[in-house]
């Protein structure tokens, strides 16, 4: 460590070996299982305006790692870091901090917090006003943040935010996100969209361990998401969720997302609502999807005649099935520790009849594994109908079943 000036002003330099700091401090310091490795280099400097001080600190770290025992929480190949504050003291204590910001660089990615006023009496019950901004990429993000899900995740992210922090609650009136270039993949499921934005407001309690989402909106070439009142608990056991959440989708990219290999089409758009409710390790789900314009097509027989949209050829298909509303409803148990879900009722209606379906999920957020049973009710005097208008097959049928 190297000191020049005096107590008006100076610099200083220091080059460490983290490991080798935190083994003298642990004599004076009980850090527990936390474990540090890596080389710092700091520059700073200080100044003194009378009751003001303004100091700035610059750090390169490289191979920076921490860890508690054998849980990793942070690894940076290279982390560049700068820090500024303002001071005022009132003899030998801190009377405000004016303005304080620290910045953190590593690679593309970026993080920047600061206060975006000034703060009186700061303490331990202190409010701490404060605008952040993170970007960079979306896997590196995912993997600093430890986010415990099946999905890999990959884009350009952006996040801003402004709010109010203290020790241990966190509320953001107004935040707002766009991801270009997204990927989310896990087993067989990928979807790719050129770009994800979203907003809302949010709180969170590190004491209580929930996290609140007043308002959310989302929206992507895919799907529109509006959510209102979601509140996540990360207590120790299985996540809790409950609030409600509603959608509108486009069809055809829905059907492409959830069975890529289909050869099938669907057209039409997607409307739903669901709402969640925590019920012991499960969390209760309770919704409807109405399908308006819904139809769904083949690849057509050789032979026959192509099918045209609006003057535009879509391609030798044939019809299998058009409702103009068709409209699911959705009560379920979802077990995210073990997940699985099982399924109380999923009743698809339309003009034709009714299907009743129950059993249950496994592996839902990977390779989805359904056993289903149930019913179908239909009218066969509005079902022929329906076929000799879309196939031209002249079989008149009769009778319900």
């Amino acid at each position: 460590i190297e000191v020049r000036g005096d107590a008006q002003g100076g610099s200083f330099s220091a080059d460490s070996d983290l490991s080798a700091v935190v083994s003298q401090l642990g004599q004076f310091v009980d850090f527990g299982d936390l474990q540090l490795v890596g080389r710092a280099e700091t520059r700073g400097n200080w100044k003194f305006d009378g009751d003001l001080l303004t100091m700035n600190v610059d750090s390169d770290y490289r191979g920076l790692s921490i860890s508690r025992g054998s849980i990793p929480m942070m690894v940076e190949p290279e982390l560049t870091t700068r820090a500024d504050v303002r001071v005022c003291f009132d003899g030998p204590c801190v009377r405000r901090i004016e303005s304080a910001a620290i910045q953190a660089t590593s690679g593309a990615d970026q993080l920047l917090v600061r206060l975006k006023q000034g703060v009186d009496a700061p303490g331990s019950d202190a409010v701490w006003p404060i605008m952040c901004r993170i970007t960079g990429d979306l896997t590196q993000w995912a993997r600093r943040l430890s986010l415990d899900t099946p999905w890999q995740l990959a884009g350009d992210a952006r996040v801003e935010a402004e709010g109010w922090v203290s020790n241990s609650q966190l509320e953001i009136p107004s935040w707002s996100g766009e991801i270009t270039n997204f990927v989310a993949a896990a087993g067989t499921t990928q979807i790719v969209e050129p770009t994800v934005q979203c907003q809302g407001s949010l709180r969170g309690n590190a004491k209580t361990k929930t996290l609140e989402l007043d308002s959310l909106q989302a929206t992507s070439s895919i799907i529109a998401i509006n959510s209102q009142d979601v509140q996540l608990s990360f207590r120790d056991g299985p996540l809790a969720l409950s609030g409600v959440l509603a959608f509108r989708g486009d069809g055809a990219r829905l059907h492409d997302l959830l069975d890529p290999a289909s050869p099938q089409r669907m057209t039409g758009t997607v409307d739903g609502q669901l709402s969640f409710e925590p019920s012991g390790n499960t969390i209760r789900i309770d919704g409807t999807v109405t399908a308006q314009q819904f139809a769904l097509y083949a690849p057509a027989p050789a032979g026959q005649p192509a099918v045209f949209v609006e003057g535009q050829q879509v391609g030798q298909e044939q019809l299998l099935w058009n409702e103009q509303s068709l409209m699911a409803r959705l009560k379920a148990n979802w077990n995210p520790g073990a997940d699985t879900a099982e399924l109380e009722l999923l009743q698809v209606t339309g003009d034709e009849g009714t299907l009743d379906l129950h059993g249950s999920v496994a592996e839902l957020t990977r390779q989805t594994q359904l056993q289903l049973e149930g019913n179908l009710q239909y009218d066969l005097d509005r079902l022929s109908r329906k076929l000799n208008a879309e196939r031209s097959s002249g079989i008149q049928l009769a009778g319900q079943h």
